[in-house]
């Protein structure tokens, strides 16, 4: 049986593959990775595509969601999340790299981005932490790539570029502290950000809420 690749090649199914994404999505959290592999052979024929592939996997994880087994919703999620990564390859480069690219489509478009040196921006990459994306439950990946990251972007893109904008107003010697401490805490969910904020800040658009 032969698999579509997302670049339109195809290569034989390996169903060790299946169970290596499945075991990764599950580690450390409180279900039974078995029961996933067991779904899905449910769904598999000739020339199905690797996004299939993933879109299954996420459907059957989100519905074995139950109050005795909740864990499931953070499976689903981590999928969903990898399927992100997969498409914008955004992790893939240096946090400069994306900034650049961002600011020359007019993505990051507000002025307090004018602020920020290369050699502030490298560091500020430094504390981007793509593991934390693996947090949430796929309720909150879905709803944040459906309403606020912006085209190319993961969840700590968006953490990481609001701060840098919220810390703008900080004196220059304060203001490369403060975004990355504005960054942990959004990272770390201990503070959040009201829609509108996180979904057009980095892009100048309307704040009001």
């Amino acid at each position: 049986m032969k698999v579509t690749k997302r670049n339109g090649g195809t290569e034989d199914f390996n169903v060790e593959k299946i169970k290596q994404v499945i075991g990764w999505a599950c580690e450390d959290v409180e279900v039974n990775p078995l029961a996933l592999e067991a779904k899905f052979d449910q769904f598999l024929f000739d020339g199905i595509s690797t996004k299939q592939l993933q879109a299954n996997l996420i459907e059957h994880a989100k519905n074995m969601a139950t109050p005795e087994e909740p864990d499931w919703v953070f499976v689903a999620g981590r999928l969903q999340t990898m399927n992100r990564w997969a498409e914008t390859r955004s992790y893939d480069i240096g946090f400069l790299d994306f900034f650049k690219e961002q600011r020359q489509l007019g993505l990051w478009s507000h002025p307090m981005f004018e602020l920020y040196s290369d050699e502030d921006v490298i560091e500020l990459g430094e504390c981007l932490d793509q593991e934390n994306d693996l947090n949430h439950s796929i309720a909150s990946v879905i709803t944040s790539q459906s309403k606020y990251i912006l085209p190319n972007e993961c969840i700590q893109h968006m953490f990481i570029g609001n701060a840098m904008i919220i810390a703008g107003v900080e004196p220059s010697e304060n203001r490369l502290s403060f975004a990355k401490e504005v960054y942990r805490a959004l990272s770390d969910r201990k503070i959040s950000l009201a829609t509108p904020w996180l979904s057009n800040l980095r892009n100048n658009g309307n704040i009001s809420s």
